[in-house]
């Protein structure tokens, strides 16, 4: 994302329409409203993850934290190869879902769904 584009997403007030629920426009609103290291490109390659293989859900969701606060939130699922504790490089699937609440885009919760079984050594 360059500079005119972050810019031009701190000052966008818009919300992501049940029509709009694109992995760009979640980007841009995180850009906008709290910017941060989610979306970097050393982020993504640490955690195995590209733009290509994530996806916004269309359904905002309410998301109750462990101190009973209560958060309407945008989720994001995205594919992680998380690597192994093999030390050989290779690396398992897993499915993240991130919780963004829609007001802030803090990164409430998270959820993990392993693809296949890890392996040890």
């Amino acid at each position: 994302m360059t500079n005119a584009d972050m810019h031009m997403a701190r000052n966008s007030e818009d919300e992501i329409d049940a029509d709009e629920t694109s992995v760009e426009r979640l980007v841009h609103l995180y850009w906008g409203r709290r910017g941060g290291h989610f979306f970097d490109g050393k982020t993504l390659e640490f955690f195995g993850e590209s733009f290509s293989t994530m996806t916004v859900q269309s359904e905002l969701v309410e998301r109750v934290t462990s101190n009973g606060n209560v958060y309407t939130c945008y989720v994001l699922e995205t594919l992680q190869h998380i690597p192994t504790d093999k030390f050989d490089g290779s690396k398992f699937p897993r499915i993240c879902r991130v919780f963004f609440d829609v007001k802030t885009m803090n990164d409430i919760d998270r959820e993990y769904e392993d693809i296949c079984e890890k392996t040890s050594i």
